[in-house]
């Protein structure tokens, strides 16, 4: 699979489920932005389908496998499928002397939060494919790459496909070796004798090569079709940076299914590359002293010149860069009850488990005896490392099953640090993970803590003033919460407004809440900011609606850290009450981004606050990783769409299809839209037209503190009266 830049029924593929859904596919899959359309990804039989290459399929616009000049079509395609989810029509595609007709059928989908069209190209003689083949696909995606498996699955192989033999042999080191055979004697000694030779000197191209009597009758391979009885030769190079490992051979005649076959031979190829590669990496680095001899995963000298490069790496990116450590426990107690082998036994399962989650995200490592340590490829979701971990701890709570027959169960506590909130260097991530992991220990079986703070002296200095700031401001009354009216999108009239808070310090002035709401979420400060919020904006709407005669509301943003709290929703309802204001008035927002893993009670909790008459906004919708049954599942009264997409309203007629489909999903739902960011009489009119009831942006107001909305509700009601 190829993957350039980068929710079905409304599908949310995430980076695992496009993994598998490629890779087992042998159907010709891409998938095109919806707000580039560009192709960003594609599968090795759509390679195979077109007769190109990588380079010369990703990033190309999606009209342009269309040899005909139906650009403006695809205008019409696309708001076809924002409205249907599904579109199927032809195409012609040409590429050098290939010209064919194809069925695109094309569907609505998300991945990493972006809007996406996952594509089917079909021609008529790939319609269908027989589940003869689909098992083949299946059983190479899990085949141990040794001798016997290979015998055992080729023989199978022969038979399924007609074929008249087949070849694997390793030559990673020049000398050919673990050669297996399947065939016929009198074919099987040809081969011996006189075929390997030739296979290898054909496979030194690097090329997949096909050999057939018709194009090869003047040829110097016209004698081995000969002597091997067939009409064609398959010979497909196992190879990696330019060094080829080994070849796998068929030799097979006319009468045998081609495109089956070289479906088939190209999974294998893959599977075995991949294995291959694994085993020299292992091959070296035992040479080196590199790696653990018993689970065959690298050592702490590996891991330490690894994660200096990769620290490089994240800095460049501007990413983030996770490291865990793993202790498990009583495996000393195992050793003294089983023995060594047993013991050996049950740390070769651990570490397979911690290699199932981790995949190609990341690598594990065998540091000592007991103590594993993880390192996560650069990401930008901090919290992935967070997923990982807990993901880890789920697994483990299954049994182990030992080879006599009894099951175990082992416990462990894993330390956390990121880069580089956690630490710069090698060793200071290494030491803050290690200091997590103790935390963790502390707290008992099976837990996991992140390290909260950098090694730089003067950050962390500055972290823990801010920190005391912060509470002083929350307790000396620095922190104000300031209104941004909500506007009437057919009146324009003042129907209620978003809480926004704002500290405002003595000596520094107005401090950016991208500063100081992650120190309260990271320190728990964000309970106390909450609960402050809500009881100044619920007492402050109270006086209002008292003062001016008017039933204006009020939406209060929740922290993910506020939601993990049990006790929140009793919470809020006394604060509510205490207040004397309806709970009706009082509307709560949540980001679309909180994930069930991080909040599982999520949806139990929000329907608990609705339970209490308040009213629930999805804040930065389309901005997310939610799919469409993530939506319907939160009792929401009120979609907010994205101020990145109102922005983007009048520049070009494809973002604002994408636009058309965000709306048309709230639509869907029957949630009330509210469209924040508008500045522009454009935007106000475009999101009238497609009936947005509520607006928000700086074309209305920007967000002002209490005084000066006293100030704008009075001249309402110098205007207007009272409703």
């Amino acid at each position: 699979m190829m993957m350039s830049d980068n929710k079905s029924k409304k599908i949310e593929y995430t980076e695992e489920m496009l993994e598998l859904f490629f890779t087992d596919s042998i159907q010709p899959l891409l998938v095109v932005s919806a707000q580039s359309q560009k192709i960003i990804l594609a599968n090795e039989a759509m390679f195979e389908l077109l007769s190109t290459t990588d380079d010369l399929l990703l990033g190309k616009k999606w009209y342009d496998l269309d040899s005909k000049d139906n650009k403006d079509k695809y205008l019409d395609y696309i708001k076809q499928i924002n409205s249907t989810e599904k579109i199927i029509f032809p195409i012609q595609f040409s590429h050098q002397k290939l010209q064919q007709v194809l069925s695109c059928e094309y569907h609505l989908g998300f991945l990493d939060g972006e809007m996406v069209y996952v594509g089917l190209l079909k021609t008529q003689q790939v319609t269908d494919y027989s589940n003869s083949l689909i098992e083949s696909i299946d059983e190479i995606n899990h085949l141990p790459i040794n001798s016997q498996d290979i015998k055992v699955y080729f023989t199978q192989l022969k038979k399924r496909y007609n074929l008249d033999f087949l070849v694997y042999f390793e030559n990673g080191n020049e000398a050919i070796h673990e050669v297996v055979i399947v065939a016929n004697t009198e074919v099987k000694n040809a081969i011996t004798d006189s075929g390997l030779n030739a296979f290898v000197t054909i496979s030194k191209s690097k090329k997949n090569c096909e050999i057939n009597r018709i194009s090869d009758m003047q040829g110097q391979y016209f004698k081995l079709l000969n002597l091997l009885k067939i009409e064609t030769l398959l010979v497909y190079p196992i190879h990696h940076n330019q060094k080829v490992l080994g070849s796998i051979v068929m030799g097979y005649d006319t009468k045998v299914n081609k495109q089956a076959i070289k479906l088939v031979l190209s999974a294998l190829v893959g599977r075995c590359q991949l294995c291959l590669y694994e085993k020299s990496i292992i091959s070296q680095r035992n040479k080196e002293g590199q790696v653990d001899k018993l689970t065959n995963l690298p050592n702490r000298n590996s891991m330490t010149e690894k994660l200096s490069t990769i620290i490089e790496t994240g800095i460049e990116l501007n990413h983030y860069l996770s490291l865990m450590i793993i202790d498990f426990e009583k495996l000393n107690y195992y050793n003294k009850r089983y023995g060594i082998e047993i013991t050996d036994e049950i740390i070769v399962n651990l570490s397979k488990v911690l290699v199932k989650v981790i995949g190609y995200r990341g690598q594990v490592y065998r540091l000592s005896g007991d103590e594993f340590l993880v390192l996560l490829k650069p990401h930008i979701e901090k919290e992935f490392v967070e997923e990982k971990a807990i993901e880890i701890l789920s697994l483990l709570n299954n049994s182990i099953l030992l080879s006599n027959g009894e099951e175990v169960a082992v416990n462990c506590n894993i330390g956390i640090s990121i880069f580089p909130d956690d630490g710069q260097t090698v060793a200071s991530m290494m030491k803050n993970a290690d200091m997590a992991l103790y935390d963790a220990k502390l707290k008992g079986k099976n837990n996991y803590i992140i390290f909260k703070f950098s090694e730089t002296g003067q950050a962390l200095k500055q972290k823990i003033e801010m920190e005391e700031n912060l509470r002083l401001a929350i307790d000396s009354e620095h922190i104000k919460v300031f209104y941004q009216p909500k506007i009437d999108a057919l009146t324009e009239d003042v129907i209620g407004f978003e809480a926004l808070v704002r500290w405002i310090d003595p000596e520094l002035g107005m401090i950016n809440p991208g500063q100081f709401i992650p120190l309260a979420e990271e320190t728990g400060l964000i309970n106390d900011l909450g609960e402050y919020i809500t009881k100044q904006t619920c007492q402050k709407l109270m006086e209002w609606q008292r003062k001016f005669g008017l039933t204006l509301t009020c939406s209060i943003n929740l922290s993910v850290v506020q939601l993990m709290d049990d006790q929140l929703p009793k919470k809020l309802e006394n604060i509510i009450n205490a207040s004397g204001i309806h709970p009706h008035y009082i509307d709560f927002e949540i980001t679309e981004t909180i994930s069930l893993d991080v909040v599982p009670n999520l949806v139990e909790l929000l329907n608990q606050i609705v339970g209490i008459g308040c009213t629930l906004s999805i804040d930065d919708f389309g901005t997310g990783h939610s799919s469409l049954d993530y939506v319907k599942k939160i009792p929401a009264h009120y979609i907010k769409i994205d101020q990145s997409f109102v922005a983007n309203i009048g520049l070009n007629p494809e973002d604002e299809a994408i636009l058309d489909a965000t709306i048309n999903i709230a639509k869907r739902l029957n949630r009330k839209i509210i469209a924040e960011g508008v500045e522009t009489e454009e935007q106000r009119e475009y999101l009238l037209e497609r009936e947005c009831e509520y607006f928000q942006g700086f074309l209305f107001s920007r967000p002002l503190p209490e005084e000066e909305i006293e100030e704008l509700l009075s001249q309402r009601i110098k205007l207007m009266g009272t409703t």
